[in-house]
């Protein structure tokens, strides 16, 4: 049997021995080896190879060795492919049911949660049906039902029940985003008024007060240089607007101290400001530039509105490792500016050098756009 497995004969000579049964002998049917009873061994195994050049006559064995590798390479891409699927699967799954963190402007660190104090209060009820509103979504009615209840908390000044004007600011500044309401920025201001050492009530002017948000928002600034014609006969009222902006935010540092505030809150605040600062310095750097009468933005480095821009950019670039996308956003709005207003033998100050190529510029919207992608 071993001579036989070891020198088998050629297709010229007679079939094997009937003394040695059929089973006992590997199978080749169609290029496929079938193995013998008791003999299991993993198809892509070197077991599997040695076992084929041990067994199989050198007439053959060349094509059922090409044969085999081709099913082996082919069984082990589909195996890769398989894990690939099943990887992505479980990126879908994680992204759908774990979401990542989005970072949100003016998030006010007082807490919804009632109080001890407000307990008491006659609004109890009120607020706990107001807060469910808030948990579902439905701004509109939080609004709805607290309005009345505001107004007079603030003409009492009824501190004991502030909580319920912080859920009903919060809710309004969900509606209003990036608008202002004139109602809400009165309101606000008697109560930064009556309360002038607490940051929420400062927040949440700035983020109702039509005033700060059309100066915040440099994108419409930038929209407004080439759309509208009456745009330069407003500057110096743009101008003003982010001036009283820019004091607001002034004001928020000075009251946001590390004598009421733990240090995650005071981090959290710093993020908010340096973002609020951004936005207001990117727009102040359009108001300038656009001032100063030339067709394209200037960009060297004492002209109007560059020095804005370039604390802007270093603002931003200190928060690269934030949650928040706004801040690559800022950076990737003023490459794209620049390199939009470039003419010919241009030399760009930018991130405290002069350029003479836009090749820095280009890999700044590269790795802006790469990392916004991953968000």
């Amino acid at each position: 049997m071993a001579d036989l497995m070891e020198n088998p004969p050629s297709r010229r000579e007679s079939a094997v021995p009937e003394a040695v049964p059929s089973s006992a002998l590997p199978q080749v049917t169609d290029g496929i080896v079938y193995l013998p009873a008791g003999q299991p061994v993993k198809p892509d195994s070197t077991e599997f190879e040695s076992l084929l050049r041990k067994n199989l006559p050198p007439e053959i064995l060349p094509d059922v060795m090409t044969n085999w590798r081709g099913i082996s390479a082919r069984t082990n891409c589909l195996q890769l492919l398989a894990a690939v699927f099943a990887l992505l699967a479980s990126a879908v799954s994680l992204y759908y049911f774990f979401p990542p963190t989005v970072h949100e402007d003016l998030v006010s660190h007082g807490g919804l949660e009632i109080q001890n104090p407000f307990s008491a209060s006659p609004f109890r009820s009120l607020y706990r049906e107001a807060f469910r509103s808030y948990e579902q979504g439905d701004y509109h009615s939080v609004c709805r039902i607290l309005k009345p209840e505001v107004e007079e908390i603030i003409r009492k000044k009824d501190r004991d029940s502030y909580s319920l004007v912080f859920l009903y600011f919060r809710a309004l500044g969900k509606l209003h985003n990036r608008t202002g309401n004139p109602y809400a920025a009165m309101r606000l201001g008697e109560l930064m008024q009556q309360d002038p050492d607490t940051p929420a009530w400062a927040q949440f002017h700035f983020e109702l007060s039509p005033r700060i948000q059309s100066a915040i928002d440099y994108e419409q600034v930038s929209r407004s240089l080439s759309q509208d014609a009456a745009f330069r006969s407003r500057l110096k009222l743009y101008l003003h607007d982010n001036d009283i902006a820019l004091k607001h935010l002034d004001n928020l540092r000075k009251i946001t101290n590390p004598g009421k505030f733990s240090a995650s809150e005071l981090k959290k605040y710093q993020e908010d400001y340096d973002l609020f600062e951004i936005k207001l310095l990117i727009s102040r750097w359009l108001l300038k530039g656009c001032s100063a009468g030339t067709p394209t933005l200037p960009d060297n480095e004492y002209d109007p509105g560059v020095f804005e821009r370039e604390k802007a950019l270093r603002l931003a670039m200190k928060h690269q490792d934030s949650a928040c996308e706004d801040f690559w956003r800022a950076r990737l709005f003023i490459a794209k500016k620049l390199i939009s207003q470039d003419s010919f033998l241009n030399h760009i100050y930018w991130n405290g050098l002069y350029h003479t190529s836009l090749d820095a510029l280009k890999l700044e919207i590269q790795k802006c756009e790469e990392r916004l992608k991953e968000r």
